[in-house]
């Protein structure tokens, strides 16, 4: 593709990369960011060696630590998990953040993702806890309640959540929060849900009700909200995308997607697509959200999508869309931190077996946009 580049500044709400470059120069990719689940206290020495030693190098500049339930709260009852992400954690990976000018985020899985994982699909820590808040009403497992939502509508689950963020945003110096918000399959079940849908509510009220309460707590105390994008994209559009298909997964059967013109735009919207690059970042931005669109470990779509990037912050006539797509990316599921690292130590040693993980893909493609830097850097 033809490298024809634009001014590309950063919108008043976009996700800063330093103080420095915010207003003061051209930037390709202001947001170059990772993901992966939070170390475990034994990992965190290791994880922090390998954000020095490897991600600050190869540009990273944007870490979101997938925490969720991991976190060692103090402020809820039965929610501690010191073996997991303590105090004493955050405080290791934002000192070496800091000192590579990289922006830290946590993020705490709310609404749906409430299972444990595995076949079973057994409820995760908040409902295993706190069973009263189970949209499914402690239904035993099934196919439909295989991917559990907490209740939005119980009157207690709310003064306990925001607890829980408040506590862990104010571990963090970042005011950017996640909120999750992905996959949320099963709503409208419980007896409240039934009773608000049944008076005219629909999924995509629900939806929106949630994002927006969870958010305006956050802009209360001074946090921006993240969420990811899946439940805002309706999948009977995947044409208008470009592609010939979407899956329930990255986007919405359930009618939630109706909610995009509910919520505020002040959230931002971490667009995932793994096995493909639709343009859906694109709808994002036309419809005025900050969008950081996320691949993961197929190499093909992991490439497609940062050409959509590109394209979209260098050729993309519309001032406001470009503004509004504010980089890219990477994402690992799956496994331990150890094992990432482990992978990515392979990867660049031109050691490993297959191409098709998180490491392979996510070292190619910030290889690939350092490459494109260099040419944007020229004109």
């Amino acid at each position: 593709m033809a490298l024809a580049f634009f001014y590309v500044g950063c919108s008043a709400e976009s996700v800063k990369v330093t103080e420095e470059e915010e207003g003061s120069r051209d930037v390709l990719f202001p947001v170059k960011g990772f993901s992966i689940n939070s170390p475990t206290a034994a990992e965190v020495d290791d994880f922090c060696e390998f954000i020095e030693q490897e991600l600050a190098p190869i540009g990273v500049n944007l870490l979101l630590l997938r925490i969720n339930y991991q976190f060692d709260f103090k402020s809820v009852e039965n929610m501690g998990g010191s073996w997991g992400f303590p105090l004493s954690s955050v405080q290791k990976v934002e000192k070496v953040c800091q000192k590579h000018q990289i922006r830290l985020v946590p993020h705490l899985e709310l609404f749906g993702h409430q299972s444990a994982g595995g076949p079973e699909f057994a409820p995760g820590a908040l409902l295993k806890n706190y069973p009263e808040f189970d949209e499914s009403f402690g239904k035993a497992n099934s196919v439909n309640y295989g991917y559990r939502s907490y209740c939005p509508l119980h009157p207690d689950i709310h003064t306990m959540l925001f607890k829980m963020i408040e506590e862990m945003a104010g571990a963090f110096q970042s005011k950017d929060f996640h909120i999750g918000c992905d996959e949320v399959m099963t709503m409208g079940v419980c007896d409240r849900c039934k009773e608000y849908i049944r008076n005219g509510g629909t999924n995509a009220d629900l939806f929106a009700k949630e994002i927006n309460l969870l958010s305006g707590f956050l802009s209360s105390k001074g946090y921006r909200t993240w969420i990811w994008g899946d439940r805002l994209i309706n999948a009977a559009d995947a044409s208008k995308f470009g592609v010939s298909s979407l899956t329930e997964w990255e986007a919405s059967r359930n009618s939630t997607y109706q909610a995009i013109d509910q919520i505020s735009k002040r959230v931002l919207i971490c667009d995932w697509h793994y096995k493909g690059a639709p343009t859906t970042h694109l709808y994002f931005a036309d419809k005025g959200f900050d969008v950081i669109p996320c691949f993961y470990n197929v190499e093909t779509a992991a490439m497609k999508m940062l050409d959509n990037v590109m394209e979209t912050r260098t050729m993309e006539k519309n001032v406001d869309i470009r503004n509004h797509c504010l980089g890219i990316m990477g994402t690992n599921w799956g496994g331990t931190v150890t094992a990432f690292m482990e992978e990515f130590g392979k990867v660049k040693a031109g050691t490993n077996t297959s191409k098709a993980t998180g490491a392979y893909v996510f070292y190619q493609v910030f290889h690939k946009m350092k490459e494109l830097e260099k040419e944007f850097e020229k004109q």
